[in-house]
Order: structure tokens, then C-alpha cells, then sequence
């Protein structure tokens, strides 16, 4: 087999980067100096490791300075109870500032009852709602026009105690406004539903600001320079109040353990094409780092062969899972490599845009993403406190990552790739329509 040459990971490789990442640095929020101090780490990662090239790459984005926030409910005529919540990133502040708003409940089942969000109709009113924030351009707008006071969010994807962590799209804000936004967890607000809640007390102070974050980038340079890039990405930063050990902890250890596997292995013999390794910086808010780095890089998009992005791979139960965007042949390529590195996989073949191979596929470059979901589409413990060492495996994430490797060596080392290149036709019109709506590409 190709990558016979490179050794495989163990626990060992990727347990005292991740320890650092998830328990000595923690919540590495876009922008924020845990941010930038887990950039550098990575980047020292890669310097050690013994690529050819490792730099930092800065673009600006939205961070979340500070942020404080008081939610309180009322069952019937009973007291004032405290909920707990969490504010999204982008979120704007209630107004008055500082002032504890008495506001009427509304609540709203997303996208069926979206009609219901007409201009000005939320008007002083605390607007609930239960289902997808962001998936639908239109219904943002809606959102916003109804002129709610306050939104309160449950994701209806994770049905537990606490709130989970989230941001309001940089580029939807940017063209049609937010309103103050807090996310509440699934069973208070089911508890809330079921004793008539119709009243909330609400305020929410937030800061942000435009600072640097970065993309960490390294090479392995190929033998042939004209050959191309075949690219591994990884995000690591994470949501505000997790430590992020799976999302994206587990991505990044592995394409820290992969830097030193690949450079040893090119002591001996180099690689045909330049195996380039990105870790994005602010992929929780759409995968702005992401986005930077394409746009950066425009010029030479044309010689990416292939990204592999390696998100969420880590649960100890779970389901191994390989989103495709390209051709079929890439499909049966992956899937065939998949099963012979003793790892198959439940594929997808999709356009999604809610991870950092999407703005590569804008730009003609198929992916594979590796992903390990525990519940349908998700994890339990995504965005959320939870997210720590204790609930990740790494031998679950050896085994995922080793069978994947494979597809890395041959698709650098081929003369000619194993699959045709590009993007399926049929996937062009809905990926520009991403493009445009979500990325503003």
C-alpha cells in the first residue's frame, strides 16, 4: 500500500498536543489572545515537526470581547426564576443598556411558522425560536425585520440541560442587520413550553471587536513543484465557554501528528506533489479563516488536487462519516480506500457549507470530510461544556485518520490522480448560491 512509508499515528502522537490545546489553553475563541496563543503552538508544532515552510497567515474578524447577560422566566403567577443562557457571538446589546426589559413571549417553529415573521410584527416582544438559525437567508431577514426586542434560540438538534454556543453569520449581519440573540438549552425550554411560559425579564450587554486571527500554514514540498498541492485542513479554534477537544481539537492533533509522520517519511523519499497543511483560525463563525485563505491564495487555487478536512473525528461512540464533494470517482476512490484501511465509512455525497472545505470547493477543489457524529448529524456534546478529553477517543481517531491516510500518500505521490478532478456539475448552481449568500464569494 502507499502509505507504507508513513507511519501511522497512535495515542501517543496526539495526546500532549491535545492536552495542551484542550486543557492548558482551553476556550480559543476568534480573535482572543488563547486564539492567537493556540496559533502559535501550532504553528512551534509545525516548525518541529520538520515542514519545509510554516508561517501564520492574519485576516480580521469578529471578536467577542465581553459579554454578560440575565435571563429570567415566570410560570403563572409564581416568582421569577433565573434561566441559563449563553450570548451569540455578534450578538448586539438590548437596549437600554444595562436595563432588565420585561418582555412578552413569543414563540415561533422554525422554517414552518416563518410566515408568521412579518415587518414589525415581534415589535417589543421577546421572539423564541425553536429550530435552524442558519440555514436559510430569507428567514434571517425575517428575523430582523420583525423588529423583536430579544431572540431567544433553542437548536433543536441537541435536547439537553444547556445552552449551546453559537454566532450570528458575519455576512448576514453585514447586509441585513442582527437583533440580540441568546441561545437557551433544549429541556428548559421544553419545561418552559409545557408550563405556558409567556413572560421573560431579559438583558444582554455584549462588546465586540475587529482583531487578527490567523490561519497556520505549512508545507511539505513535493518533488515536482508543477504537480500541485494536495491540502489537510483542520479548524482549531472553538466556541466561546468549551475547551473545544473534539470541535476542533481532534482535527488539529492530527494534522500536528500527520506534520511529523510526513516529514519523516520524506527524509527518504519526497512526495510527488506539495502536501500543504492548514489550520483555520475562526472556522465558528462560517468558516471565515477559511474563506481568507482561499481568497489569499486565489491565484494558486487551481493547483489544489484535493482537501482533506478532518472536523468532529474524535467520539468515542459513534459513526464514522465522510462528507464528498467531487466526482463519483472520487466517491468510489475514497470509499474503497476507506474500507481496505479497516474504517468504513457512512458517506454523504452533499454540498454543505458549514465546514472549512467549502470555500475550497468554490474554486473547483474537491474535498473529503472526516467526521465522527454521535447522535443523527451531531454530537451531544457540540458547543458545548462538555467538549473535553474525557469525551473523546484517541484510539477512535487513530483508526479514522490511519484509514484515511492512505488516501493523503496516494493522491500526493500518484502521477496521475485516482479520481477525476472538480466538482460534480449538478453541485455547481447550489455551491454558487452558498458562495453568494453565506460567504459573499
Amino acid at each position: 500500500m502507499p502509505a507504507a512509508r508513513v507511519a501511522p499515528l497512535t495515542p501517543a502522537d496526539v495526546l500532549p498536543h491535545w492536552r495542551v490545546l484542550a486543557e492548558d489553553i482551553g476556550e480559543r475563541r476568534a480573535g482572543s489572545a488563547a486564539e492567537v496563543r493556540a496559533a502559535k503552538y501550532v504553528l512551534e508544532a509545525f516548525r518541529k515537526a520538520g515542514c519545509d515552510d510554516a508561517r501564520l497567515e492574519a485576516f480580521p474578524c469578529n471578536s467577542r470581547v465581553s459579554a454578560e447577560a440575565r435571563l429570567e422566566f415566570q410560570v403563572g403567577g409564581s416568582s421569577w426564576q433565573r434561566a441559563e443562557t449563553e450570548v451569540l457571538v455578534g450578538s448586539p446589546s438590548t437596549k437600554p443598556a444595562g436595563a432588565l426589559r420585561e418582555l412578552d413571549l413569543v414563540w415561533v417553529e422554525m422554517p414552518e411558522q416563518s410566515g408568521r415573521l412579518t415587518p414589525g410584527s415581534m415589535k417589543g416582544k421577546a421572539l423564541f425560536l425553536f429550530g435552524p438559525l442558519a440555514t436559510d437567508t430569507n428567514n434571517h431577514r425575517r428575523i430582523v425585520q420583525s423588529g423583536a426586542e430579544v431572540v431567544l434560540w433553542v437548536d433543536d438538534r441537541v435536547a439537553y440541560e444547556w445552552p449551546k454556543s453559537d454566532a450570528i453569520l458575519p455576512v448576514w449581519a453585514k447586509r441585513h442587520g442582527k437583533l440580540p440573540t441568546l441561545a437557551v438549552g433544549f429541556l428548559p425550554a421544553y419545561r418552559w413550553r409545557v408550563q405556558g411560559v409567556k413572560r421573560v425579564r431579559v438583558m444582554l450587554k455584549a462588546e465586540h471587536a475587529t482583531k487578527d486571527s490567523h490561519n497556520v500554514v505549512a508545507d511539505i514540498a513535493g518533488s515536482d513543484p508543477k504537480a500541485g498541492i494536495v491540502a489537510l485542513g483542520c479548524h482549531y479554534d472553538t466556541q466561546c465557554g468549551n475547551p473545544g477537544a473534539d470541535d476542533n481539537g481532534s482535527g488539529t492533533v492530527t494534522l500536528l501528528a500527520l506534520a511529523a509522520k510526513f516529514a519523516a517519511a520524506t527524509k527518504r523519499k519526497r512526495f510527488k506533489r506539495t502536501l500543504r497543511l492548514i489550520a483555520f483560525g475562526t472556522e465558528e463563525q462560517l468558516s471565515v479563516g477559511s474563506r481568507a485563505y482561499v481568497l489569499a491564495h486565489k491565484r494558486e487555487m487551481q493547483d489544489h488536487a484535493l482537501m482533506l478536512n478532518y472536523d468532529s473525528c474524535s467520539s468515542a461512540l459513534g459513526h464514522n462519516e465522510m462528507l464528498v464533494a467531487g466526482s463519483a470517482e472520487l466517491e468510489r476512490w475514497a470509499v474503497r480506500g476507506m474500507d481496505r484501511g479497516g474504517a468504513p465509512v457512512r458517506v454523504s455525497h452533499l454540498v454543505t457549507p458549514f465546514a472549512d472545505h467549502f470555500p475550497f470547493n468554490v474554486f473547483g477543489v474537491p474535498s473529503l470530510w472526516f467526521y465522527r457524529p454521535n447522535i443523527t448529524g451531531m454530537r451531544w456534546q457540540h458547543h458545548g461544556p462538555h467538549d473535553t478529553l474525557e469525551t473523546v477517543s484517541p484510539e477512535a481517531l487513530c483508526r479514522l485518520v490511519n484509514a484515511s491516510l492512505p488516501l493523503a500518500v496516494q493522491a500526493a505521490d500518484a502521477s496521475k490522480l485516482p479520481f477525476k478532478p472538480g466538482m460534480k456539475a449538478a453541485d455547481k448552481p447550489l455551491i454558487k448560491r452558498f458562495a453568494r449568500e453565506l460567504f459573499d464569494m
